[in-house]
């Protein structure tokens, strides 16, 4: 094994909408560094357009086919390389990478012309793939065309599909055949319950019932996932989804961070020292407090963004976001700071219904009544599809203005700041399949209360149930009561409040057991935070996933 090519829509250093393109390029340069050779396969999505971009990335024109209306692109980030491909038509350069009607465009235009990219490819001294490691739904059909040619040439490699998320993508005969130009009559070797057989994609296609992910389950090697609980223990998990028939080729390979928090910390304050030292009146580095940044990020950083953020970069959700009006936000989109110092609570991720932001929404009344002084951050990405979400979750949170904010887009200069700041982080999702957002938490010393779903299941040890280990703790899903209680019980360990004043006040006094145990533990917060930052130490760095990764490839390839 020598090459491994990573199918996708995005990867950080590039282009990076969320959690997948943290994957691919972690991924990527770790097995870099243990002298593999890896290659990042995408769209160019018009970052070529951008100068900055070109030079970063050493990007340089090595093909380009007018009738086709195609260039090829190759690059480098970290010694990795990349293969962007883009047209002048504004498909495949188009900035939106996700969108109903686009990201099909992009697959299939791709797929289509497959053939001619990997021959001006492979003319230009690059080496074929020994692995394809495809992801998600819009990397299934370009996954085929290159598994196809290479077969048809009578090459072998290795193939295996990475379910980030499930979305059951439904694509019709017409586009995987005709639009994709798939040969239907390429005939694979399927694996099914241990036993082999050969079929034709046709064959596949109506056995799937035109969901690409199975498509993907039964012509690529292995499936994976992301997380134990997304792959067989949901509710709508990955088996339950695509067939049982699946599981002796299915595996998962957990996500990791490279996120430190000395090494953030010492970032921020070389970044913003001067105005940190005049706010704060300290004089040392080493004298600020992780209070004396939230206090910071609260009363000044948070209204003082720079004047480009929060970044927006599609033009139809900016022009949403930057039409709110309120008490929390002044003008595209920037939010006014808080009043007062307070306990902060932080949450983050795209703005969807299966982040289960409405439900923190409807436990913050509970917070604020026994915590007055608790402040919450949402930080968010809006997505198309979600418009309604985008204006229901500002009018909600608009609503406390003494209280809570919400931060769409990217704010850079805030968003790691608000995380070595914060005092919780809250992950109340519907279903998560893994939960970066909950291991950057961890790893900048934020116990986490989560819902109890996919792989945030396997991150989060309870306190309830681990006294020792815990790292924060698990609610059911879709249960506001469940979660404003959580918060409670782990505000108040913050707050380190008497036993006598605890249970003065009107709450669930069985559910906050396990804070009576705890509460009266000397520095008993500090030993959860670096308690956390171990938690990802020992199993969500990106050594220990590419370790996963590589076992999965080298039994693909023992098998060929």
């Amino acid at each position: 094994m020598k090459n491994i090519w990573y199918i996708t829509q995005e990867s950080r250093g590039i282009l990076k909408v969320g959690g997948l393109g943290e994957v691919i390029y972690n991924l990527a340069v770790q097995l870099k560094r243990s002298s593999l050779d890896t290659t990042i396969f995408m769209p160019e999505h018009g970052i070529v357009k951008n100068e900055n971009n070109v030079e970063k990335l050493n990007i340089v024109k090595i093909s380009e086919n007018t009738s086709l209306d195609l260039i090829v692109y190759h690059g480098k980030l970290h010694d990795v390389n990349i293969i962007l491909i883009g047209d002048k038509s504004n498909i495949l350069s188009n900035p939106v990478v996700y969108g109903e009607a686009i990201t099909d465009k992009k697959v299939s235009k791709i797929t289509a012309n497959i053939s001619w990219i990997l021959d001006e490819v492979f003319k230009n001294g690059f080496e074929g793939p020994d692995i394809i490691h495809v992801n998600d739904w819009h990397g299934v059909p370009i996954g085929l065309g290159i598994k196809e040619k290479l077969e048809k040439q009578g090459e072998k490699l290795g193939s295996l599909l990475q379910i980030h998320l499930l979305i059951g993508k439904y694509v019709s005969s017409e586009y995987l055949f005709n639009n994709c130009r798939l040969d239907p009559n390429h005939l694979y070797s399927i694996t099914e319950n241990g036993s082999e057989k050969r079929l034709s994609l046709f064959d596949v296609y109506n056995l799937s019932n035109g969901v690409l992910e199975k498509i993907g389950a039964y012509i690529f090697d292995r499936i994976a996932t992301v997380s134990e609980a997304y792959l067989k223990r949901d509710d709508g998990c990955i088996l339950c989804s695509l067939g049982w028939n699946f599981e002796r080729k299915s595996t998962y390979i957990y996500n990791g961070t490279d996120w430190e928090y000395n090494e953030i910390l010492s970032r921020i304050l070389d970044k913003y020292w001067n105005e940190i030292k005049l706010f704060t009146d300290k004089n040392r580095k080493k004298e600020i407090t992780r209070e004396d940044l939230r206090r910071y990020l609260l009363l000044y950083a948070l209204e003082n963004l720079p004047e480009n953020e929060p970044i927006i970069k599609d033009e139809y959700l900016k022009d949403i976001v930057f039409s709110l009006r309120g008490n929390i936000i002044k003008e595209k989109g920037r939010p006014y700071g808080f009043k007062s110092d307070g306990l902060l609570i932080i949450t983050t991720g795209r703005a969807s219904f299966q982040k289960g932001f409405d439900i923190l929404l409807k436990a913050i009344p509970e917070i604020i009544d026994l915590f007055p002084e608790s402040r919450f951050i949402f930080f968010l990405l809006p997505i198309r599809g979600e418009e309604h979400l985008i204006r229901e979750i500002f009018e909600e949170a608009n609503r406390y203005p003494d209280n809570v904010r919400v931060v769409y887009g990217i704010a850079g200069s805030v968003y790691q700041m608000a995380h070595i700041s914060a005092d919780v982080f809250v992950a109340p999702s519907r279903w998560e399949p893994f939960g970066i957002m909950a291991i950057e938490a961890l790893a900048t010393g934020n116990p986490v209360v989560a819902s109890k779903v996919g792989g945030l299941s396997e991150i989060v040890i309870d306190l309830r149930h681990d006294t020792n280990k815990g790292v924060g703790l698990l609610v059911e899903k879709n249960n506001y009561k469940d979660l404003a209680n959580a918060l409670k019980s782990l505000l108040f360990l913050k707050k380190g409040v008497s036993k006598k004043s605890f249970l003065l006040d009107k709450i669930d006094i069985k559910y906050h057991k396990m804070v009576l145990e705890l509460i009266d533990v000397k520095g008993f917060y500090e030993i959860l935070r670096q308690r956390c930052i171990k938690r990802v130490e020992t199993s969500f760095r990106w050594n220990n996933v590419s370790k996963m990764a590589l076992k999965i490839y080298k039994e693909i390839l023992s098998e060929k």
